[in-house]
């Protein structure tokens, strides 16, 4: 099957690659300069599958641009979509950052799309978006689009959540040769990254490359609970606790191994209708967990992961009627996970040590074609053809392969000689997979849009998908727009968005025969309304409504099924200015649950009277508990004159509802614990509330950046200040203990306190 696929990709390399983001023919500056009242009657292709004007877009989409990215403070994506993203917030996970936004907040990020230049990069594995989120250069990207809410019927299962999309620089946008140097003191890392162009009559290249070194920060403030080892609760240490078990912190933003992030990018376009681009960027990090003491040293667990994709893509037009856009791309993730489950009886190195060891490999193919026989009508059609498999990690041999699955599969490897299935075989823990893992996928698109009348349009997608390993879904919209006149639009959408089980589940069911997955969906409506005030001023307003059938693994059955359905609902308001100098905006999101409805029995667990467990009834009630209901935040980007610039932002976060767990719980151990548990207890949500958790929190940022022209040369330099000011801002830990239906919490849960960080960029170009 490969050898024939890649027949097929030689045979197709005169054929193209879609861009589901369409890209202006106005230069950076131009639109800098441009009022926001015609930006947003600019046509772009965001949340559909055809260009139209931005604020007819039947979705609530943010568009941060370079100047807003190069302004902030921020680390890392993440960062900047806090800062931006009405809503939008994530916390910390022992395995990394978890991403929420509209009330969908959870242990794996998969509700979350991921797109590189329109390009899926999410880990089908099981991690959903994996690479780019936490990486700490920038400077390769020229804009963030992101969609708050679902978008499947456009971009395919997954996108429940939101949507992510990372435009690049290119030659086509910014002509420019750049290198640029910059050092972060609190977290020890430093960035060296470069640009180049080249252009001719008939051809234009870019290349790009960075290299992001990091020692991170030893002194992190990690505050955390572990009664289910007996260790007490506080600020980690070595000897923390009271059974003196602690061990040392982990060291926040640290290479893992000492492996380096790096992207390395290049784009090309000829012929005019062809563009041919290639990426490759690694990650490293080491989880959020106590450290070992193995071999004399102190070590954590953690992962490493390597990212490699290659596009041909083609944007034909035939008349001013129909045109054409096409895709044709491999790419590959190759991730090793090192646990040391084997502690001291084998080597580091060795494969008994590692949680993961695989790649996740993928051909993908798509067309679609876009018509409008007149100007009333315009229809858009278009397929895809996924075929992935998985292999071992990247020049490796079968008896290096190894994935994790849901019990009681447990470990799989491809070779009875590896070190996983001679440590594990014996205790039923590796499950021998002799033949190659694959799925494919076929997807049908289609979108229509009528223009009824000058104050009615009508817009209408689906989208099918059948993946080899589930059943058949279904995706569709319905979407009003209303313009009432040049200054008001008013908007509202039906819709029904899916998501695809992770592949470690979807396998799952397949090898133990338990039949193949449904899909989880969210059925929604939202109603948006946006007000010109002037050419510069500009008033939004969303509400919505979704519920979601919520999956999870089934353990009694085997299968990837229905844990629950949830209804949410929200509000968000946005205001924003914009002239040729300045840009200001404040947002208020708010969200509320309506109901759970658990198929599990969602009981808790208590050490009650003379040690008897006591069962609580519906401990797992609230689904948004990592999540503030209020948010409210704002930016102000000012250019002062052209060489010097300023940025300031600012969070404030209230009601989050991890108050009601600890309320719950206290109310329980005061009703049917003993005296040893009440008082510990007690002490616990004394000293938790001390440092900020629930309550409600600000946090504050500031930047400067000066130019300064030399010959041909133009430096750059930026002094920034993250959490200059700031109050109860602290960042979560999802971790808390459960055995399937049985939950003890604030059993393990913890949060990092948030320091004052400044640094200093400086940057060249040329």
């Amino acid at each position: 099957m490969r050898i024939l696929l890649c027949a097929i990709i030689v045979v197709l390399l005169i054929l193209p690659v879609q861009k589901l983001f369409s890209e202006s023919n106005y230069t950076i500056e131009e639109l800098l300069e441009m009022p926001l009242e015609e930006l947003l009657k600019l046509k772009v292709r965001s949340g559909t599958l055809m260009d139209i004007e931005k604020w007819e877009i039947p979705v609530a989409l943010t568009v941060i641009e370079k100047r807003d990215i190069e302004m902030t403070p921020a680390r890392n994506i993440l960062d900047l979509l806090e800062i931006y993203v009405p809503g939008f917030t994530y916390v910390e996970h022992y395995k990394g950052a978890r991403m929420g936004l509209r009330g969908m907040l959870s242990d794996q990020n998969y509700s979350f799309l991921l797109l590189v230049n329109g390009k899926n990069t999410n880990l089908k594995y099981i991690h959903g978006p994996f690479f780019e989120i936490i990486n700490k250069d920038l400077s390769d990207i020229q804009r963030i689009e992101v969609i708050r809410g679902p978008g499947s019927v456009t971009y395919g299962p997954g996108a429940i959540a939101g949507i992510i999309n990372i435009v690049t620089i290119n030659g086509h946008e910014e002509k420019v040769n750049m290198a640029a140097f910059s050092e972060n003191l609190l977290y020890n890392f430093n960035k060296f990254c470069c640009d180049t162009q080249y252009e001719t009559e008939n051809f234009s290249s870019s290349l790009y490359f960075s290299k992001v070194k990091s020692a991170g920060n030893d002194d992190t403030k990690f505050w955390y609970i572990d009664r289910a080892h007996g260790y007490g609760y506080g600020f980690m240490n070595p000897s923390w606790g009271n059974m003196d078990k602690g061990t040392l912190p982990p060291i926040m933003y640290r290479d893992y191994q000492e492996n380096p992030e790096i992207k390395l990018q290049y784009c090309a376009s000829f012929w005019q209708d062809y563009e041919v681009s290639a990426r490759y960027t690694t990650m490293s990090q080491p989880y959020i967990t106590q450290s070992s003491q193995l071999f004399g040293q102190d070590i954590w667990s953690g992962i490493i992961g390597r990212h490699a994709a290659i596009e041909l893509n083609h944007n034909h037009i035939f008349s001013d009627k129909l045109n054409y856009q096409s895709t044709f791309g491999y790419d590959s993730a190759d991730i090793c996970e090192y646990c040391y489950y084997a502690g001291e009886d084998y080597p580091l190195e060795h494969a008994s040590q590692k949680g993961l060891s695989f790649s996740e490999n993928e051909y993908n193919y798509n067309f679609q074609l876009n018509y409008s026989p007149v100007k009333q009508i315009d229809l858009a059609i278009g397929a895809e053809y996924i075929y992935e498999y998985y292999a071992p990690q990247w020049g490796k041999e079968d008896d290096s392969f190894l994935m994790s699955f849901q019990s009681p599969i447990h470990f799989a490897v491809m070779d009875t000689s590896s070190g996983f299935y001679q440590v594990f075989h014996e205790d039923g823990y590796a499950t021998l997979i002799d033949e190659d893992i694959s799925c494919q996928t076929y997807s049908i698109f289609t979108e229509t849009n009528l223009s009824l009348h000058k104050y009615f349009k009508l817009m209408l997608s689906e989208r099918f998908d059948n993946h080899s390993l589930a059943e058949p879904a279904y995706s569709s919209r319905i979407a009003l727009i209303s313009p009432l006149n040049k200054d008001n639009i008013l908007k509202l959408s039906l819709q029904k968005s899916v998501r695809l089980p992770g592949f470690m589940e979807l396998f799952s069911q397949y090898y133990l025969d338990s039949g193949t997955s449904e899909f989880e969906e969210l059925k929604g409506i939202e109603l948006a309304y946006q007000r010109l005030q002037n050419k510069n001023l500009s008033l939004g307003f969303n509400a919505y409504y979704n519920e979601i059938d919520q999956f999870a693994w089934l353990p009694t059955t085997n299968v990837s099924g229905l844990a629950g359905t949830l209804d949410l609902m929200g509000l968000e308001m946005e205001v924003q200015y914009k002239t040729g100098k300045s840009q200001f905006g404040v947002n208020y999101s708010f969200i509320e649950q309506l109901s759970w409805n658990s198929t599990f029995n969602d009981t808790a667990l208590i050490s009650g009277l003379d040690g008897e467990i006591i069962y609580i009834k519906d401990n797992a009630s609230n689904r948004i508990n990592n999540l503030p209901k209020h948010s409210l935040k704002f930016f102000w980007n000012k250019t002062f004159t052209e060489n010097f610039r300023f940025h300031l932002d600012g969070r404030f976060a209230f009601d989050y509802q991890q108050s009601e767990m600890l309320d719950k719980f206290e109310a329980a151990h005061q009703e049917y614990g003993n005296p040893v548990t009440i008082t510990e207890l007690e002490e616990i949500i004394s000293a938790l509330e001390d440092h900020g958790y629930a309550q409600p929190s600000f946090t504050s940022d500031l930047s400067i950046s000066w130019k300064k022209e030399l010959n041909n040369l133009k430096f750059t330099t930026t002094v920034f200040a993250r959490n200059l000011l700031s109050y109860n801002h602290i960042r979560y830990i999802i971790q808390y203990w459960e055995n399937d239906d049985l939950r003890q919490y604030p059993r393990q849960c913890g949060f990092i306190e948030e320091p004052l960080d400044i640094g200093l960029k400086i940057s060249c170009s040329f």
